[in-house]
């Protein structure tokens, strides 16, 4: 922000990692780093709103179908309830963030991006499925940007009654 004088009169700061963030990370690692955005944002401007998200979890089937496996969304879902947990209990980022769980209203199902497959190399009747389970599709990141609208437009009010 101190490079760009167009980022001169920011008030808000969202970080968002995701699973491609955690995936090589120790968890310690992952709080550390939004703990410092987090901590650099405000330190460029104390009176800027820091929005923390929790990471969205993956969908129950299917990733690029047919190149994960059952254990490697297994995997992906355990790292999600892991990381969000550490979020929810660090002692430091609750404290100077505002933690937004992303994914409220995210359908887990139908708001991540479909393809048709066949259902077997034998069977050859077309199937929809999910064929990314992480990133959602653009409707699913518009309720990302729901969520987030109404976090600022909470806090905003909450500064006002005060």
């Amino acid at each position: 922000m101190e490079k760009h004088p167009e980022f001169a009169d920011t008030t808000d700061v969202f970080l968002q990692l995701g699973p491609n963030d955690a995936s090589n990370v120790k968890l310690a690692d992952y709080i550390a780093n939004l703990t410092n955005m987090a901590k650099q944002a405000l330190a460029y401007n104390p009176n800027i709103r820091v929005y923390v998200a929790l990471m969205a979890p993956p969908v129950r089937c299917g990733y690029a179908w047919g190149t994960r496996n059952f254990s490697d969304v297994e995997g992906m879902k355990s790292t999600f309830y892991a990381y969000v947990k550490a979020i929810l209990d660090d002692e430091v980022l609750p404290t100077i963030c505002h933690i937004v769980p992303l994914y409220l209203n995210l359908d887990c199902t139908y708001d991540f991006p479909m393809t048709m497959v066949p259902r077997s190399a034998r069977n050859p009747e077309m199937m929809r499925v999910c064929n990314d389970n992480v990133h959602p599709s653009k409707y699913g990141f518009y309720k990302f940007a729901d969520v987030f609208y109404n976090a600022v437009v909470a806090e905003s009010c909450d500064n006002k009654v005060k």
